[in-house]
């Protein structure tokens, strides 16, 4: 099951959960003294409360408990379990990995280990963050929401994952490379449709389809996809010079003043404080995107050189290649 609250509680003794709330029903695993659980279900007042217990090292342990016992109380209402912390190098290399997996079926649209640390280090300078972006639920380096996460399962690239793998920093890596994916296709789709709808053939033709541009992608991820179509397409139409900010409200409402000042540094003018047109938005965003991808190669280079594309010294097409342009520049 989901979560569904916010609540968490501390086991005051050693625990027996169930695989039901019922005394008799198969044992299903233990807590012990101090430890802290989610709370599966809202249940208050409620005699029995169905906790799970998320590790990065073993599955998640599940099940059902009793409040309290013979007057005596078993659990109490605590704060929110520290998040694991994980390695830098498995981060990197966990990206490289996804990138090989998520690109084998996914042409002509690619996502790079690259940009999913770029994103992860705009989110939460990769680090396995509780929830801080505003409108959103989301957790961890990528701050992944639920819904996006159960999107991400319900894919053909979710298999083998489960609801709790989004608590885990490393699993998430799989889910934010999807909806890069998936913001990519969307956004695709869309200019396609609408160059079909007004009779141009540049990408609804066979020079399609349309392939964004990573910053594209990046705002996608950031304010959310439908902003990015419009914005693209807006700017397709040499629109570029309006303001962003009536966009936002349409789409986030009353959130989007929340929204905009904690991804100031994408999406406001840093001299009037004020939301940024479309064109200034992807100056601005571009500009940070492409300092993000030379942290993200230093990143790879300083801690997992090992995943760099290597040579082996053995190149018999280099002595041709300059050759030939020795011949092109008429230098022979």
């Amino acid at each position: 099951s989901e979560r569904r609250s916010d609540v968490h509680f501390e086991a005051l003794q050693f625990l027996t959960l169930r695989q039901d709330p019922q005394d008799d029903a198969p044992v299903s695993a233990q807590v012990f003294p101090g430890e802290i659980a989610y709370a599966d279900t809202d249940g208050e007042g409620e005699l029995w409360v169905e906790l799970s217990i998320p590790s990065t090292m073993i599955s998640t342990r599940r099940g059902w408990v009793r409040r309290e016992q013979d007057g005596q109380p078993l659990l109490k209402e605590a704060e929110a379990p520290p998040r694991p912390d994980f390695g830098l190098w498995a981060f990197l290399k966990a990206c490289v990995d996804e990138e090989i997996r998520i690109n084998e079926k996914t042409a002509p649209f690619f996502i790079t280990a690259d940009y999913l640390i770029a994103l992860a280090n705009i989110e939460t300078k990769i680090t396995n963050k509780k929830n801080i972006k505003p409108l959103s639920d989301g957790v961890g380096p990528f701050q992944v929401s639920t819904a996006d996460w159960t999107a991400f399962l319900a894919s053909e690239f979710g298999a083998g994952y489960d609801d709790d793998d989004r608590q885990d920093p490393l699993d998430q890596i799989g889910g934010a490379a999807f909806l890069a994916l998936k913001a990519t296709r969307d956004i695709s789709e869309a200019v396609q449709q609408r160059d079909a709808d007004t009779g141009d053939s540049e990408t609804s033709g066979p020079a399609g389809p349309y392939i964004p541009a990573y910053v594209d992608v990046l705002i996608a991820n950031l304010l959310g996809t439908e902003l990015a179509i419009t914005f693209r397409t807006e700017k397709m139409q040499e629109r570029g010079g309006q303001s962003i900010n009536s966009f936002v409200r349409d789409i986030h409402g009353d959130g989007t003043d929340k929204l905009l000042k904690h991804y100031a540094r994408f999406f406001k003018d840093t001299d009037s404080g004020q939301a940024e047109t479309i064109d200034g938005t992807y100056v601005r965003a571009a500009g940070e995107l492409t300092k993000e991808f030379k942290r993200a190669m230093s990143l790879i280079e300083t801690h997992a050189p090992e995943e760099l594309p290597g040579v082996d010294g053995a190149a018999p097409w280099l002595d041709i290649a300059k050759t030939e342009k020795n011949d092109w520049d008429g230098t022979l």
